[in-house]
């Protein structure tokens, strides 16, 4: 599966530590929650309130971009509509900012349809929007 390879391709790069392979695998394990919830209700929700707390650390914000996860963020936070979903959108548009400070993050948000250019002004909006 993609998680095995992913997780042969880290321990092939030196990454031994076990504390980096269970935050990669979690990351890892987070996305595909957030591609195909096991709950629908309760998995996408928990998941990024994990990722609204993780994403502090730089280097789990280029794990979660190499899993993909960035290209989850603009349809999740376009599925937020309601009163009900409004932590939901919070923490999203919080993991967003998180990410806006990570460039290959922030390319990705720009391919995946958000408004990021090349930086600059738009990380600015970005940054201050959210």
């Amino acid at each position: 599966t993609s998680s095995q390879a992913s997780s042969s391709a880290a321990a092939a790069a030196g990454h031994g530590d076990p504390a980096e392979q269970a935050i990669t695998n979690f990351v890892e394990w987070l996305c595909g929650q957030l591609r195909r919830p096991s709950n629908p209700t309760k998995a996408v929700p928990t998941a990024i309130s994990a990722l609204a707390v993780l994403l502090r650390d730089k280097p789990t914000r280029a794990l979660f971009t190499q899993a993909g996860g960035v290209q989850l963020m603009g349809p999740l936070l376009r599925s937020c509509t309601g009163p009900t979903s409004s932590q939901l959108a919070y923490e999203t548009c919080l993991c967003a900012w998180q990410l806006s400070f990570h460039k290959p993050a922030l390319q990705a948000l720009a391919a995946s349809g958000g408004e990021a250019g090349d930086g600059g002004t738009a990380v600015t909006v970005l940054q201050s929007v959210i």
